[in-house]
């Protein structure tokens, strides 16, 4: 599984089927990590995160919001960044190859047409 920490709180993971946002939870004295959000794509993923850091920072004028934009940006491109191109990139071309493989397999379980 692919993983892009973003910080102590958040991360990003990539199943075979989306990509998830992770929340830290303490736990018996144990952190562990709960899925909050799934998307299809990692952009999508990015711009979640991105709207909760401002929406949930106290800002009083508009310098404060294009701080907190331009500074959430640059963690969040970061930690894309710090995460293996390679692992990304290998991710997704599962991704591709799995979901060309189950809609062959749709085909075949349909018929030779794979009309619905």
């Amino acid at each position: 599984m692919t993983t892009i920490p973003v910080n102590d709180h958040w991360r990003i993971e990539l199943d075979s089927h989306s990509w998830q946002i992770s929340k830290a939870r303490q736990r018996k004295g144990a952190q562990r990590w709960q899925g909050v959000c799934w998307f299809p794509r990692l952009t999508q993923a990015l711009h979640w995160l991105l709207e909760r850091g401002i929406r949930g920072a106290d800002l009083a004028d508009t310098q404060e919001i294009i701080n907190a934009i331009t500074s959430a940006s640059q963690a969040l491109t970061a930690a894309v960044e710090r995460a293996s191109i390679e692992d990304v990139a290998a991710a997704r071309s599962h991704r591709r190859t799995a979901s060309a493989g189950q809609r062959m397999a749709g085909q075949v379980l349909l018929g030779a047409g794979g009309h619905r």
